[in-house]
């Protein structure tokens, strides 16, 4: 699929486009914050988790649902009073579950495994064995599966979908991408756990989402390599993802060392090993073909 061709935009409207963007969603969480509020409050129950706990599988699906609705939302708001569709925007949800979808989510897996690969050939991780079997192993896969392809979807449409297209048609596609990416770093910064390096490495992580939606066009490719990353980290080998770790997984993986190559507590993306891999991959994209995606490029 070739990328939309976005209509230039001065600044001014770029920039007020994505703020009534954000003011949707925003609006949308707080109503959604509120009914969650009071159905806690009259259950007795005043919080789910304590912050820095191991989350299990359903209550992040949850949490990543809670933000999804209010930016499809805004999503649809922003289409129709643009003459637009989600596809517009990078997002052709009838084709979601098409073959770049899948062929990201091969390489997601892929680059997480050869990054603990690395680590456990650098001695600062160890697979002590199966965490979980049977079918609970089987269970808690496929729901941190369906977990994670929430969490695609939603940091991909909310960072790469949306304010990426108004963006770059009102200041230029990298431009756009940089900003967007700090600012995605900075948010992953309120993860318990995460450090300066895995923030670092989160900006790096978004830059490289930048190329690959500018090489393939639309955001399939990105969510399924989001969610295979992510379910990798935190659902097959149990290790910190962005500061966060999950419980299930269904291996038992001891991580110590030094913090650039074990990542600490922020996990695999902290490690030298992780810009490495997404060095490696966006230049075996851009040497695979001529971009598909070069309309972005503004």
């Amino acid at each position: 699929m070739n990328a939309p061709d976005p209509a230039r935009l001065s600044r001014r409207h770029a920039i007020l486009r994505v703020l009534l963007f954000l003011l949707v969603v925003a609006g949308g969480m707080a109503a959604l914050a509120g009914v969650t509020y009071l159905v806690m409050h009259f259950s007795g129950r005043h919080a789910l988790l304590q912050r820095g706990q191991p989350i299990p599988a359903p209550l992040l699906f949850a949490g990543e649902l809670f933000q999804l609705g209010p930016i499809l939302l805004a999503m649809w708001v922003m289409a129709r009073r643009e003459g637009r569709t989600f596809a517009d925007y990078g997002f052709p949800w009838r084709r979601l579950f098409a073959a770049p979808l899948w062929a990201g989510a091969l390489a997601g897996i892929a680059a997480i495994a050869i990054v603990v690969g690395a680590m456990i050939v650098s001695g600062t991780a160890h697979i002590a064995g199966f965490a979980t079997t049977g079918g609970a192993a089987l269970l808690s896969a496929a729901m941190w599966a369906l977990t994670f392809l929430a969490v695609g979807l939603s940091e991909e449409l909310f960072f790469r979908g949306y304010p990426q297209f108004t963006l770059g048609a009102g200041f230029g596609y990298w431009p756009a991408a940089v900003a967007i990416s700090l600012l995605f770093g900075v948010l992953h910064s309120f993860n318990p756990g995460e450090s300066i390096v895995g923030k670092s490495e989160v900006v790096v992580f978004g830059l490289f989402m930048c190329a690959a939606l500018r090489r393939f066009g639309d955001l399939r490719w990105l969510i399924g390599f989001h969610a295979a990353w992510d379910w990798g980290q935190t659902g097959l080998f149990g290790v910190g993802d962005s500061g966060v770790v999950g419980v299930g997984a269904l291996l038992h993986t001891e991580v110590a060392g030094p913090s650039f190559l074990s990542g600490g507590s922020a996990g695999p993306e902290a490690t030298i090993f992780t810009p490495v891999m997404l060095g490696a991959i966006a230049i075996g994209l851009a040497l695979s073909r001529p971009q598909t995606a070069q309309a972005l490029d503004r």
